[in-house]
């Protein structure tokens, strides 16, 4: 497996498709995806990949895909990480599990209640 060196850290950064070597190929994210080989080496998971805004799609094929990505896909990422040893699983989402948008000059906060508007934010707040 190929690491990548970056201020110390060794990295296995892992991408669906890529003519780049640097990167491990996993293939598309889903439940049937099997990761312990790439985690096997892994302290710790930060997690960016989900599928994203696609235009012209039927709701509930589109509300299908989604859940099969973003929440089951994340799912078994998280529980193989889990299995192998991983210490710390980081899932970083987008604002879109909270609102569209925030009101002016006012930010987030761990208290705000998520109210996801659209399927992809649905599906990104249900990984949690």
């Amino acid at each position: 497996m190929r690491c990548v060196v970056s201020l110390g850290h060794q990295l296995v950064p892992c991408v669906r498709h890529s003519a780049d070597s640097s990167y491990l190929e996993t293939g598309d994210l889903g439940p049937a995806t099997e990761w312990t080989w790439a985690l096997a080496c892994c302290d710790v998971v930060i997690h960016l990949a989900t599928r994203v805004h696609v235009l012209n799609e039927n709701s509930l094929k589109c509300m299908a895909e989604y859940q099969h990505v973003n929440v089951e896909g994340t799912s078994v990422l998280a529980r193989q990480a889990a299995a192998v040893g991983v210490r710390r699983f980081v899932f970083l989402s987008s604002i879109k599990v909270n609102v569209e948008f925030t009101e002016l000059g006012q930010a987030f906060t761990a208290e705000d209640v998520p109210a996801p508007r659209d399927p992809y934010g649905v599906s990104k707040h249900e990984a949690k």
